[in-house]
């Protein structure tokens, strides 16, 4: 993932207090004033009937120190930022920040007893980098305001377990969400509702005024036809998701691993496949190599049925296969008509060594063609890719008589450039 780009101002001047609107928060006793802009342009996980927007966020959820953002769908949250007084430990605040989203973010916090602003950037069509700042402001020799008696954290419906029996019910309760956590101390658990609308929820690990995480279901039918799934922490818990379809009953597994945490997008794409010819041209007698490539591009698991029927012409059809990026092959190597199935791992990659032998010199219209189909899951039903290539042929031998025509021909040319030559002297 890439780094957010960060942006301090060089201004130290108190401004007036921080004053909320629906785009703008004021969190730590209403003193840092928090809002987020966005622009849609460029991003893969907005719906075609939303197009290309940009603007400032509108606040969604509130807590004395943490705030959730909408960008077009105030039924769908984007962003949440959270600002913490670090000053016990380090002398600092703390600023963190998640979200579930491609599109180009940029986050503004201002320390509104000095005027300093700090802007955290994040790029279009990539997904947002995480933000854990606990260097941010080094301001805490200046006083907090007066506490304000607040209520409770504002809370867009009920936390409660939605029709769906699910910690989190999204997409018309049609989608059933369930994350499992585990921190660095031994402690596990399951997240709970902090506040949900009908695309996100925002859940929490400990303590339910501070959230750890933001996850959404968009319905991208109209785009690729599947469903997407987007989610977002700010700590460094394990966290391992469960999303269950429950028109299908079909499940995907999220694993973002303990460590810094991570944002996964998954647009339901099915495993992708490519394939090329590679090795010996084509000529009767040729053993022929083809490659085959599967990648999963998505954040979860995919099962995969890859097949090639045996081209006329040809005989003796095997294959090898290699792995990477966390893959495992369902078979080293193989012979006969290929036919693979299996799952693979997120993000992992398979490589299919595929070599025939050809009977004959193989015709201009020569292909070999894969199918390759994605099982059906949480957010799409299955899918299949087909894909073929066709042969580069080996060079036809220049017949014996041929050769004399080509040594005459040399010769004629020889002696043309020699009478020019002659010519031009003259």
């Amino acid at each position: 993932m890439p780094c957010l780009l960060l942006l301090v101002s060089g201004a130290s001047i108190a401004q007036s207090a921080c004053l909320p609107s629906s785009t703008t928060a004021c969190l730590v006793q209403e003193r840092f004033e928090v809002t987020v802009a966005f622009d849609t342009e460029a991003a893969s996980f907005v719906p075609p009937a939303v197009g290309s927007v940009s603007g400032n966020a509108e606040v969604a959820f509130l807590t004395s120190d943490t705030v959730a953002f909408s960008f077009y769908d105030a039924e769908q949250m984007d962003v949440y930022v959270k600002v913490l007084a670090g000053c016990p430990v380090n002398d600092r605040f703390w600023v963190f920040a998640a979200g579930a989203t491609d599109s180009q973010v940029t986050v503004s916090v201002t320390d509104t007893a000095t005027g300093e602003t700090i802007e955290y950037f994040s790029p279009a069509g990539q997904a947002f980098a995480p933000i854990a700042d606990t260097d941010a402001f080094a301001t805490c020799d200046q006083p907090l305001p007066a506490a304000q008696t607040k209520g409770p954290a504002e809370r867009l419906r009920d936390d409660v377990r939605g029709t769906c029996g699910a910690t989190f019910c999204l997409q018309d309760d049609r989608f059933a969400l369930e994350v499992a956590f585990s921190a660095s101390t031994g402690s596990s658990g399951q997240i709970s509702n902090a506040a949900s609308v009908d695309h996100s929820g925002l859940g929490w690990a400990f303590d339910s005024l501070n959230l750890d995480l933001l996850s959404t279901v968009i319905d991208g039918r109209a785009d690729n036809t599947a469903f997407w799934f987007l989610t977002s922490q700010v700590g460094d818990l394990e966290l391992e998701y469960t999303l269950t379809d429950t028109d299908t009953g079909r499940t995907n597994t999220y694993l973002d691993p303990l460590g810094p945490g991570l944002t996964l997008l998954d647009r339901g794409q099915p495993v992708d496949a490519e394939i090329r010819q590679t090795g010996t041209r084509g000529a009767s007698g040729d053993a022929v190599s083809f490659e085959l490539m599967l990648t999963n591009s998505a954040p979860a698991e995919r099962t995969f049925s890859a097949a090639i029927p045996t081209p006329p012409g040809t005989s003796n059809p095997r294959f090898t296969c290699s792995a990477a990026d966390g893959a495992v092959c369902p078979q080293a190597s193989g012979s006969g008509a290929f036919q693979v199935d299996g799952p693979l791992a997120p993000g992992g990659r398979l490589s299919f060594i595929y070599s025939l032998d050809l009977a004959q010199q193989p015709t201009p219209d020569f292909r070999v063609e894969a199918s390759v189909e994605t099982a059906a899951h949480a957010l799409s039903d299955a899918r299949t890719l087909n894909r073929g290539v066709g042969i580069t042929p080996a060079p036809s031998p220049v017949p014996l008589d041929a050769r004399w025509a080509l040594a005459i021909l040399a010769m004629m040319v020889a002696l043309l450039a020699a009478r020019r030559l002659v010519g031009v002297r003259a």
